[in-house]
């Protein structure tokens, strides 16, 4: 299976895993996407942040340097002083002739902060600032009687804190990198458990058994003829799929989550889903044209390949896409699975309008922010829209009367790819929420088509943060 390609340190494409046959033809097209996508976002947005947080901690070493060196130098002229050479017999009288009054400073520093900053308020007690004395005529045992941590003075501060540790730590020499990190996730390939071979995209084309149970199991879709054209446009979504997942993963997956048995379940499906959209007409006919960060996904605007939320559909459970019909653009993607009445794809819409009108809802989720009912009473941050013009569409769905090539495992007409492992996972889970197998099996088809048409979406125009099967266990980064 084709993994994808990462740029490695010294700027060069690194593949992943090779690939063989006619997966040869897909590496290609993979770097060419990549050279263009990565090179010209990715390591230059990486390479500005290194930049920034080299240029802070160059600054921040610079400073502590020149702190530690001046309160060196006190250091040796207070020790001076004294027979003993301790600080501990250094008299007031000794601190009242060091000048300036930064060295004080930076003397108290030391044995204050660690960090570049002198934190005056914490030290001042009840005066905004500290001077050397409190007056100018104040005189060392004055001094002595007169000052206390409430009313201090940068002599008595630095001779009280003279016997103290220092607790300002010398900083390492920063050193700017501006290699791009690689990701630690990795992509399973085909398990023992597998009872058969790993298909291609157009291997499920070919297939009419398959072809014929999407036809009658999956809803909301308008299913086209198969050609060879639609076969490679297929076979070539899966490779640009498979580099759009390592970016959400890389942006939206808390790093403990890299290899989440879910994420193996959609690398196992993403030929199946590339075979359902292609089918469906969902995708653009040209994917070789289109860069990593580009919309794969058709307009709704005069065709009918996506069907809107309608009586007949409301009621039917899987996955959504919504639509700023103001602006001509697909802005993200959602899931709709369960028994309860919110949990199907009119109960998901009717939810996001009320939070759309929800002061907390929009505080939490950008995409309440950005799309606010009209009806709201206010709003936060800079609008794009109003929710009212947003249009809800059914991505793929199902009657959960009608499901079994969905959840059928190795089977002829199998809609989808089921590793043991992870009907193991799904059984484990089914038991601590009472329910059943096939309820979870839905779930994560639902949740499985919600990511791959997140996948196809122009990367500045999504509105969504989340990294998909959330309700599976997957974390946010």
């Amino acid at each position: 299976m084709f993994l994808g390609i990462d740029i490695g340190p010294d700027g060069k494409e690194i593949e992943t895993n090779k690939p063989s046959g006619s997966d040869a033809e897909h590496l290609q097209y993979a770097k060419t996407m990549n050279n263009s996508w990565q090179q010209r976002d990715r390591q230059q947005k990486h390479r500005s942040k290194a930049e920034k947080k080299h240029a802070v901690a160059s600054e921040e070493y610079r400073i502590i340097n020149q702190i530690l060196s001046r309160n060196n130098d006190v250091e040796v002229a207070m020790r001076a002083t004294t027979n003993s050479g301790s600080l501990e017999d250094v008299t007031i009288a000794s601190f009242m002739k060091v000048k300036p009054a930064s060295k004080l400073k930076d003397f108290i520093h030391c044995r204050k902060f660690d960090g570049k900053t002198f934190k005056e308020t914490q030290v001042a007690g009840n005066f905004k600032t500290m001077k050397r004395t409190l007056r100018r005529t104040q005189t060392a045992e004055e001094i002595e009687t007169e000052c206390s941590e409430e009313e201090p003075c940068l002599v008595w501060l630095a001779w009280n804190l003279r016997c103290k540790k220092i607790v300002l730590k010398q900083r390492d020499m920063p050193t700017l990198n501006d290699s791009i990190p690689q990701p630690s996730f990795t992509f399973a390939t085909p398990d023992a458990d597998l009872a058969v071979v790993p298909k291609k995209a157009s291997d499920y084309l070919s297939d009419p058994d398959w072809l014929g149970a999407f036809e009658s199991t999956v809803k909301g879709v308008t299913v086209c003829s198969v050609d060879d054209g639609m076969k490679r446009n297929a076979d070539m979504l899966v490779s640009l799929m498979q580099q759009r997942l390592n970016f959400h993963i890389s942006e939206r997956v808390d790093k403990s989550n890299y290899d989440h048995i879910t994420l193996q379940f959609v690398c196992n499906n993403l030929p199946v889903v590339a075979a359902q959209m292609c089918l469906a007409s969902h995708v653009i006919e040209e994917v070789e044209t289109s860069e990593c960060n580009e919309r794969l996904l058709v307009l709704p605007t005069g065709n009918a390949s996506f069907k809107a939320l309608d009586d007949d559909l409301n009621k039917s459970e899987g996955c959504y896409l919504v639509y700023d019909r103001s602006k001509e653009k697909w802005i993200r993607t959602g899931y709709a699975c369960g028994e309860g009445a919110d949990s199907c794809l009119g109960g998901r819409r009717s939810k996001h309008h009320d939070n759309s009108r929800s002061v907390n809802e929009m505080r939490s989720s950008r995409f309440y922010r950005y799309y606010p009912s009209r009806d709201a009473q206010e709003s936060f941050g800079k609008r794009k829209g109003y929710f009212e013009d947003l249009i809800f569409y059914c991505a793929m769905s199902f009657d959960a009367k009608n499901v079994r090539p969905i959840c059928a495992v190795d089977e002829q007409d199998s809609l989808f790819v089921w590793r043991k492992a992870f009907i193991d996972f799904l059984k484990e889970k089914a038991g601590r929420r009472e329910t059943t197998v096939e309820r979870m099996q839905l779930s994560a088809v639902s949740y499985l088509w919600e990511i791959c048409y997140d996948l196809m979406l122009a990367h500045s125009e999504n509105m969504s943060d989340s990294p998909g099967f959330e309700g599976l266990g997957l974390r946010m980064k």
